[in-house]
């Protein structure tokens, strides 16, 4: 680390798993902080459950914080879990035990955070600035000052040049430079920029590109779409590239908008909501038990069993079966709520065609939603393979081609440490 350059972290602040990108030179690579506990994401060690319990006791109130909760026994008298808190800060909630949580979560994210750190340098986690994922909801400075308070109360200094940065921002960002991080100075200029052309040089979505673009089309733009299903919002990013350039997307090509970010209050975590509804009595007390269980990993099962691999889930003790007719048909409405959302991207901004078409986030491992979405945009498509979240033992349809793992779940937190966002001046705001 060269002397003066201050160090960036990056919070994906997800509903399910918060991931942390981390950036300690602006010549070097962005990176993601690992820890060997984080079980949660075939071997990536990446992702952190955004998750709290406290058992209240006259005695004083005992927190458990992120995987702190793996070890807590359920039915244990005053256990009182929190899961889906993230959607608190954007719906006009001021419960304050919503920012208790958080203050509380942020500052254990920092025990966790500070050790991987200091392995860059001993004075890394001291001069480090901080940047945190919202998603693209719109005008939301409450919100921001609301988190940004909290991480400041928790112990994180806030980046001066976009401390808040939009969720589909990041996240195409990441998926596109694959954190690579360049700088240059122009000439009279007065202070460096971010070199977006040797970040996304060479990159393997971009090489696509330039290949069709030199091989079958005349074309001069690149239009590309990702969509992002995380546990509570469908993120949105259509990237028009100049292939002649490469260069990162800005302004308008025939009046539709280079770089165009939308998100919408739809994940994961809704489909679960739905599940439980349309389960029997027994079932949905089980099922609504798993959600709120303090270790969440036989509720990640269950999502790969039932909403992954369409298989059925057996409650033991008599509890019943999630699966059947009922609960297909709820992924079924939750895929074509997904594909209806896409298209009306689309239709907003007048997109004539899509010729890429990337689908990540953990939701995106449900192989309905992804087919809908696919082929809710089929008449305006010029891909071959569309880039899809998949796992390990998935033996993917001709028309998909696997996304690395480590962009599916880290994309967002890599692209949000970049020297992008260094020379903003200010919060990023939708585009």
């Amino acid at each position: 680390m060269r002397v003066g350059v201050t160090p960036v972290v990056c919070i994906d602040f997800g509903n399910s798993y918060t991931k942390v990108g981390v950036r300690w030179d602006p010549e070097l690579p962005s990176d993601l902080v690992k820890d060997d506990a984080l079980q949660y994401d075939d071997e990536l060690y990446v992702c952190i459950p955004t998750a709290a319990a406290v058992v209240r006791r006259e005695s004083g109130d005992r927190w458990f914080l992120g995987t702190d909760l793996v070890g807590v026994r359920e039915g244990i008298p005053g256990l009182q879990v929190f899961r889906n808190w993230k959607p608190a800060f954007f719906g006009g909630s001021e419960e304050p035990e919503v920012d208790e949580v958080a203050e509380r979560y942020f500052r254990w994210l920092r025990t966790l955070v500070d050790p991987a750190l200091r392995e860059f340098g001993p004075s890394f986690s001291e001069r480090y600035v901080t940047r945190i994922t919202l998603p693209a909801f719109g005008p939301q400075a409450r919100s921001e000052q609301r988190l940004l308070g909290i991480l400041e109360r928790a112990g994180w200094r806030a980046a001066a040049a976009a401390p808040c940065v939009s969720e589909p921002v990041a996240n195409a960002l990441g998926i596109f430079t694959q954190g690579r991080n360049a700088v240059w100075l122009p000439d009279n200029a007065a202070r460096p920029r971010a070199h977006t052309g040797k970040m996304l040089a060479g990159t393997p979505l971009l090489e696509v590109a330039r290949r069709r673009y030199d091989n079958k089309y005349s074309q001069k733009m690149y239009w590309t779409l990702i969509v992002d299903l995380g546990g509570y919002t469908l993120d949105f990013a259509m990237l028009g590239f100049d292939v002649t350039s490469m260069d990162m997307p800005h302004g308008t090509h025939n009046g539709q908008r280079r770089f165009e970010t939308q998100s919408r209050p739809l994940g994961v975590a809704a489909l679960d909501r739905h599940v439980a509804d349309a389960l029997p009595e027994t079932a949905r007390e089980r099922f609504v038990a798993l959600i709120d269980a303090s270790d969440q990993r036989g509720l990640e099962e269950l999502h790969r069993r039932v909403y992954q691999r369409g298989r059925d889930y057996r409650l033991r003790r008599g509890g019943g079966v999630i699966g059947g007719d009922a609960v297909r048909s709820c992924i079924e409405r939750f895929a074509d709520e997904a594909a209806s959302l896409t298209e009306a991207f689309i239709e907003q901004g007048q997109y004539e065609r899509i010729d890429d078409l990337v689908l990540t986030g953990g939701g995106m491992n449900i192989p309905a939603v992804r087919d809908a979405i696919r082929l809710s945009l089929a008449d305006i498509s010029r891909f071959k393979h569309a880039w899809v979240a998949a796992t390990a033992d998935e033996v993917l349809a001709s028309h998909y081609k696997r996304l690395e793992p480590r962009y599916v779940r880290g994309a967002t937190a890599l692209g949000g440490s970049t020297v992008y966002f260094d020379f903003k001046g200010g919060r990023d705001r939708d585009r």
